[in-house]
């Protein structure tokens, strides 16, 4: 096999010519990145528009959001939801400890604090409620939590930011459409 030999000069251009593109590629992915970041701010804007201070009927519970956070993925991203079950449908006919009801009683009214005031701090009342009452005699969870994702190609869909696309695992009537987020208020409260 015959040595390439290439003048001072042509690596000298070489190398230069190589740094430029270098910075071309560099420029683009950062202009991806910008996009990648708008398009899922912009998705997690129209979900929270969609879910605050909403009641839903999710899978046989009455539940409200608390939180929706969001990560990036490979070609896409997650969106993560922190449910709250409504204490007035919450426990069915359970029984609970003195310590179980003293709880629940403080999360009911965090519960009610959060639907009235909805500030940062209510939520963070409620949270602990909860997860205290989930180590107690009867492990009660009130907290729910699900993750939707989402690739980038489907920003291209006339109604991506629209609706929510959250999906709730049922379907419309008879139909292989499953119902969104949306689909099953119950309630928005004031």
């Amino acid at each position: 096999m015959a040595k390439d030999f290439f003048s001072k000069k042509v690596c000298e251009q070489l190398a230069s010519e190589l740094v430029a593109e270098e910075a071309k590629m560099l420029k683009q992915v950062g202009v991806v990145k910008t996009i990648r970041h708008t398009i899922r701010e912009k998705k997690l804007e129209v979900i929270r528009e969609r879910v605050d201070r909403r009641l839903f009927k999710v899978k046989n519970r009455m539940v409200i959001v608390i939180n929706v956070s969001s990560y990036e993925t490979d070609g896409g991203f997650m969106v993560e939801f922190s449910f709250a079950e409504h204490p007035d449908f919450a426990l069915g006919s359970r029984k609970l400890t003195k310590k179980e009801q003293e709880v629940f009683d403080e999360y009911r009214e965090a519960f009610v604090s959060y639907t009235e005031s909805h500030e940062d701090t209510m939520e963070y009342d409620l949270s602990q409620a909860a997860y205290s009452l989930a180590k107690l005699k009867h492990g009660i969870r009130l907290l729910k939590y699900e993750l939707q994702t989402f690739g980038f190609h489907e920003a291209c869909d006339p109604d991506f930011f629209e609706k929510t696309g959250i999906t709730v695992g049922a379907f419309r009537e008879c139909s292989a459409k499953e119902l969104m987020l949306e689909d099953v208020i119950i309630k928005t409260y004031k």
